[in-house]
């Protein structure tokens, strides 16, 4: 890619030079890699950061390039090559051209060296040499003399080095193995693809991201249109085209060049050919990474880009059998990421460049493929009697079925290779019910090497013998018609997560005692689950168990303590627990035998009865239907809690009063839910909570909060819908989402101080009609990225009410009813949700921003202003606005924990969010 046709590197560029210290406050030598992906604008970056600085070092700068297409020669270095054989006569011409264009600013007396094309690592350092010194015809050299030759020679010059696309270490080793060998004030310049071998290297390292959206449509743009004006009609097609590069600069080139010149009846054809597969030329550049991989890697890779792309990492790690050093390296390659959730991602080109490559390797005959993912490549392997015995996994998506198809499952029986089976349902809005007459299941079905049973709706009342169960890993049957598993004791030794979700014919379990290795026991649902297997409380792995809605259990006796040796190979996960004592059972007495659970959920019509509590967990939440806790009487919280829920079902705004007297005994809880509790006042003492970052008081009777709670400094996200007393707020500052849904009493939300600056990116204020000052008020939230101001009654919105706030990106208007007109909206306004406006006549937006569908006069388009041709670049996608309705069971209860409440509800997840208010 051109130096010209980059764009957006200046914020690289200042990253990198900072520890790069171009400013030269220090002589020390100064190394930086710049890492990413293949694509990702690495050598175009240093190109820039060289044509930039190379006159601060006079004539001693280098820029070696593509360091990787150089072929070893010597036997004694083994480097591994994943491009072509350089033609000598052809490089040189592109150095000329290049030389001619300016690319980059090499003398073409040294360029020249460059023809002569290093073979060995003695070649390589001579070229440093060459290029630094600027000397054509240096003495020979031989293995020994190089690196005492770069050293006695570069020594005291002050130099800059760009060693272009490394990929091996050994290429580092004779180049720049140590900063000793250069002068005092030399900078040096690596990229790569990987990490790791800029671990052996004194460096920082810099990690190149993907290009945003308005960037990466510009550099489409660009070379679509070859800096033309693009017309208006290629405008939606451009941003639907940009966004499946997904910010890689390669690609954005590749698919620009590609449509140049041609007609919008191509441009469509090819978006539908891009969303399935890349271009050739963006498959070749992206294979290189994969093709340095050894064969366990290149493995591990294409099972995650067929089946495993955003799974947990460690859930990966054990399915595949693999250590951690599988997913670390191709991390370090830049073929996955790990989210801050600890999840996988893997860039959709890279995801369709592996399916190519299973493709690829059966020479596109699905019965050889090792992982089949295609609804029709199923359908055409279970209708044949061909060997099928590579086939490793198998991904079915029902809801892709024609209406009438039929599958025998006794089809799979050939494949006694299947580690991987997983028949989902990805649309359940409909139920699961209809797809199970597509299903059926011989007894002779065998797969005795599945690691991994994954089957939605699940239509029969056992497993089969035939599958072995010492091999599972995970085992998933959500809403499935089973009433037992397995008989006697399986030997489910491997077996970490069986989740049985929604199972309502399940009467009992196996005897899990041998499921050593369990860490996850889902249950929710299983309403005529009569009993759980004593066994689990030696499980010492297990840290969640889900009883959600279990309504036929009894006498339920779990023991739930501290588990030192675990076995855990993540010491961060032996977690302290909680002792657990059901209506009917005794404590235990003497050692307390159990397991490390984290995450206990309890929710249905369970008769629980507290007699002790004990220890500590992450999260604690309970969940009763139609019994009556006992009071627990605590002389001291118990220790160690992360996050509390304490939750009444339905806000009652007469309903019983609690009382919280005290958070002092709580510093170290990170989240509290006390929600429509109808508490009439928070205690002064809520800043005890030192490392509190998620607070939701939802459906309480407080008017105000106390103004210590600005002291919360890890507090970013604060929960106050349904408060109906609340009349402002303190100094909150640091919150970054705020909720205030219908919160009908507020006026204020700012305190009148000068200078404060305010954190908040996300403002939910759907029926807060009585803020006065409205727009006032918005313009000191001028990082606000997402506003709902739904349900007010306000006839107009302008560029006064949210035209200051230029990073706004969603804004949310549903059923404001009296809104006639709409216009001002910031440029940086990407998603717009205004349903249910009836009285809306005049807006000015682009059309494909936003879903008014149900808006009754906003559906000719012909009437919207387009914005100016000169701003596409902030031309955004139409998406359409989903609610989410979030409805627990009612519950009668009563806890009293460090405060006393009548009728509560204590969550049994912490993923609870909304609350159902009594007005629905």
């Amino acid at each position: 890619m051109d130096l010209g046709d980059m764009v957006g590197m200046e914020a690289d560029m200042d990253q990198i030079e900072h520890p790069l210290d171009m400013s030269f406050t220090t002589n020390e030598v100064r190394m930086v890699g710049i890492w990413g992906m293949a694509g990702i604008g690495k050598t175009a970056i240093a190109k820039n950061l060289y044509q930039k600085h190379k006159h601060h070092f006079k004539i001693h700068h280098c820029f070696m390039e593509k360091v990787s297409s150089l072929k070893a020669k010597s036997r004694d270095v083994n480097w591994t090559h994943s491009g072509c054989d350089l033609d000598e006569e052809g490089e040189a011409e592109k150095i000329k051209k290049r030389r001619a264009i300016k690319t980059y600013a090499l003398d073409f007396l040294f360029l020249s060296q460059l023809t002569s094309l290093a073979k060995s690592p003695l070649d390589l350092q001579k070229w440093l040499l060459s290029d630094i010194l600027r000397k054509k015809d240096l003495k020979a050299l031989n293995l020994g003399q190089g690196a005492p030759c770069i050293k006695s020679r570069l020594v005291n010059l002050k130099s800059l080095i760009v060693i272009d696309d490394v990929d091996d270490v050994k290429q580092l080793e004779v180049l720049a193995k140590e900063a000793s060998w250069f002068g005092p004030g030399t900078r040096i310049i690596i990229t790569t693809r990987d990490k790791s071998l800029l671990n052996s290297s004194s460096c920082a390292v810099y990690k190149v991201e993907y290009l945003k959206d308005d960037k990466a449509l510009q550099i489409f743009q660009r070379f679509a249109f070859q800096g033309a004006e693009p017309p208006i009609a290629y405008n939606d097609l451009s941003i639907s085209i940009s966004q499946l590069a997904q910010g890689l600069p390669s690609a954005l080139e590749d698919f620009g060049i590609y449509l140049r010149g041609k007609s919008l009846v191509e441009w469509r054809d090819a978006l539908k050919s891009f969303r399935e597969a890349p271009l050739e030329k963006t498959m070749v550049d992206l294979k290189s990474s994969y093709d340095g991989l050894d064969e366990l890697g290149k493995a591990a890779f294409l099972h995650v880009a067929c089946l495993f792309n955003g799974e947990p990492v460690r859930r990966v790690r054990k399915l595949l059998g693999q250590g951690k050093a599988g997913m670390r390296v191709l991390k370090e390659k830049s073929l996955i990421k790990v989210s801050s959730d600890r999840r996988i991602t893997m860039h959709r080109l890279l995801e369709q460049m592996g399916k190519h490559i299973v493709r690829q390797e059966s020479n596109n005959n699905p019965s050889q493929q090792r992982i089949l993912w295609h609804h029709d490549d199923i359908l055409r392997v279970l209708d044949t009697n061909t060997n099928k015995h590579l086939i490793e996994g198998v991904v079915l998506d029902v809801c892709e079925l024609r209406a009438g198809v039929h599958i025998n499952w006794d089809d799979f029986k050939p494949m006694y290779n299947l580690r991987f089976l997983k028949i989902y349902i990805s649309n359940q809005s409909g139920g699961l019910q209809p797809w199970k007459e597509y299903m059926t299941l011989e007894n002779n079905f065998s797969v005795h090497k599945l690691r991994f049973l994954h089957w939605d709706a699940y239509p029969f009342t056992t497993l089969p013998t035939s599958i072995s169960p010492d091999c599972l890993v995970e085992l998933k049957l959500c809403y499935s018609k089973l009433k037992t598993l397995w008989r006697g004791t399986p030997k489910l030794v491997k077996l970490m997560k069986l989740d049985l979700t929604g199972s309502k014919d399940l009467t009992k379990l196996p005897n899990l005692k041998e499921a050593k290795s369990l860490e996850e026991l889902i249950l929710k649902g299983c309403s005529s689950l009569e009993r759980i297997p004593h066994s689990i409380c030696k499980l010492s792995r297990l840290q969640k168990v889900d009883l959600s809605n279990c309504d036929r259990l009894e006498k339920l006796n779990i023991s739930i303590s501290d588990s030192k040796d675990n076995g855990f190979e993540d010491t961060s996960m032996c977690l302290r627990s909680v002792f657990m004592f059901f209506f009917g059972t005794e404590p235990f007495v003497g050692n307390k035998l159990g397991c490390s659970l984290t995450d206990p959920s309890i929710r249905g019509n369970l008769q629980i009865y507290l007699k002790l509590l004990e220890g500590s967990a992450d999260h604690l939440s309970f969940v009763s239907e139609n019994h009556v806790c006992h009071d627990v009487d605590l002389k001291s919280p118990p220790y160690g809690f992360k996050s509390l829920d304490i939750m009444r079902f339905k806000w009652v705004e007469k309903g019983s009063e609690s009382t919280c007297n005290s958070f002092s005994g709580f510093p170290w809880l990170q989240e509290l839910n006390l929600i429509n509790l109808n508490i009439k006042k928070i205690p002064d003492d809520i800043d005890q909570m030192h490392v509190l970052e998620k607070l939701d008081l939802s459906g309480n009777l407080f008017e105000k909060l106390p103004t210590t709670m600005s002291h919360l400094t890890k507090l970013k996200h604060l929960t106050l819908s349904n408060c109906r007393s609340l009349e402002g707020l303190p100094e909150l500052s640091q919150v970054e989402s705020l909720t205030l849904s219908d919160c009908t009493n507020l006026r204020t939300l700012v305190k009148k101080h000068q200078g404060t600056t305010y954190s908040l990116l996300e403002l939910w204020l759907d029926n807060c009609k009585k803020i006065e000052s409205l727009p006032n008020e918005l313009k000191h939230f001028t990082k606000l990225t997402c506003l709902d101001l739904s349900r007010h009654d306000f006839k107009t919105i302008s560029s006064k009410m949210v035209g200051e706030l230029t990073s706004l990106v969603t804004l949310s208007l549903n059923y404001c009813n009296n809104l006639v007109s709409l216009s001002g909206l910031p440029l940086s306004l990407k998603c717009l949700n205004a349903h249910g406006c009836k009285s809306l006549k005049t807006y000015s937006l682009q059309a494909a921003h936003s879903d008014l569908s149900p808006c009754p006069n906003g559906k000719d388009y012909s009437s919207f202003t387009r914005f100016p041709a000169g701003r596409r670049s902030k031309e955004v996608n139409k998406i359409s606005a989903i609610y989410s309705l979030y409805i627990v069971y009612a519950i009668k209860s009563l806890i009293s924990f460090f405060f006393r409440c009548q009728y509560v509800l204590v969550p049994a997840s912490r993923k609870q969010q909304h609350v159902v208010r009594s007005n629905m």
